[in-house]
């Protein structure tokens, strides 16, 4: 009985452990869309402001930049770690990649609309009929992850039985050469344009493998599988703390040669700290109480929060206009979350309307 009990408390802590994550990460690709919306983020404008200005611009973007690989390594971490029958892959490929993809054509609409009334533009069939294909970068820049993770999702039940049948072990070493191959040539490649050099180019390809994003959900995967359960908090903690700082630095030196450089999802050093935070909300201690259901909630509707966001942060920084930086910033962010997860909670409470528009069951 005893054990029945402790099972049942540690996939309860395990499962607020994961509802902090997702909330946290939508939190920090919220934070990423208000940054840019804020700051003119490229060498030319904002090296003309203050000093304080570009530090805590790239400060805020750098932090809003751990979103993305945190929603990667969570899908690997849930999704890849069982065995996919027939029947299971067409339930997922009608349940929920289906259902995300009419949530995605939905938005498009949504957003071209928007644009057109913003632009004050003319309404173009064709042009949305591209965008609909995927033939086209949606009006709003932060629908272009919907695509990746379709595909993704597609192929991702005959990766989950092939990674489920094999040694572990064996698969370190080609994810660690992939990892170094993929991550560590844009970095070197910011001191590349600064110094006047020719950057690296990447022939190897791994597309097959997901590229970039299928190596964070496999990193996913091995998070789950225990490959990094040994190693204690602190050195999670200080590992984070040092590869945010080397991100943000190498953010730095570029734009203070001149350089252009906000940080991608291929990074080393960012995949390093969204990892490294991944693994400590794991490690963390959630005592029982009433904000592990507000934040288990907020976790259920992230993905809406996600689709239907940039809107209001559009609409919030056309309308607020303020001289502070920081002040703007900080207000932009707050009504956005406010507003965000409120009209996507009362979208949700109707079952039917949450299911189309953000295939929320």
């Amino acid at each position: 009985m005893g054990e029945v009990k402790m099972l049942r408390e540690r996939n309860i802590q395990h499962k607020n452990s994961l509802d902090y994550i997702r909330f946290f990460a939508i939190l920090c690709v919220i934070l990423t869309h208000v940054t840019e919306s804020v700051y003119t983020l490229n060498a030319e404008s904002l090296c003309k402001e203050a000093l304080i200005v570009r530090w805590s611009g790239l400060a805020f973007f750098t932090i809003g930049r751990l979103g993305v690989p945190l929603f990667m390594f969570l899908t690997g971490y849930l999704m890849l770690d069982r065995t996919y029958t027939s029947q299971d892959i067409n339930k997922l490929w009608k349940k929920k990649v289906f259902g995300m993809l009419v949530a995605t054509e939905i938005w498009i609409c949504v957003y071209y609309v928007f644009s057109l009334w913003i632009d004050n533009a003319k309404f173009s069939f064709f042009f949305l009929l591209r965008q609909m294909l995927f033939f086209r970068g949606a009006s709003c820049p932060h629908l272009w992850y919907m695509p990746i993770i379709l595909g993704l999702y597609i192929f991702l039940p005959f990766i989950a039985n092939a990674l489920n049948k094999i040694d572990g072990r064996i698969l370190m070493y080609p994810v660690l050469l992939v990892v170094l191959y993929l991550f560590i040539p844009p970095i070197i490649n910011v001191f590349c344009f600064v110094l006047g050099k020719e950057p690296l180019y990447k022939l190897l390809d791994f597309s097959f493998a997901g590229g970039e994003y299928g190596i964070l959900l496999i990193i996913g995967w091995m998070i789950k599988k225990g490959y990094f359960a040994c190693v204690k908090s602190i050195y999670f903690f200080f590992l984070g703390i040092g590869s945010y700082a080397v991100t943000l630095a190498v953010e730095l030196y570029a734009y203070n040669h001149g350089v252009t450089y906000n940080v991608w999802y291929d990074s080393l050093t960012l995949l390093v700290a969204s990892f490294s935070i991944f693994n400590l909300f794991l490690k963390m201690k959630i005592k029982k109480d009433s904000l592990n259901q507000l934040i288990g909630w907020f976790s259920r509707i992230s993905f809406a929060v996600y689709l239907s966001h940039e809107m209001f942060v559009v609409l919030l920084s056309l309308h607020l206009q303020i001289e502070n930086y920081f002040v703007r910033e900080e207000i932009i962010f707050f009504w956005s979350v406010v507003i965000g997860f409120f009209v996507a909670g009362v979208l949700c409470l109707n079952k039917k309307v949450g299911n189309i528009l953000f295939n929320f069951k």
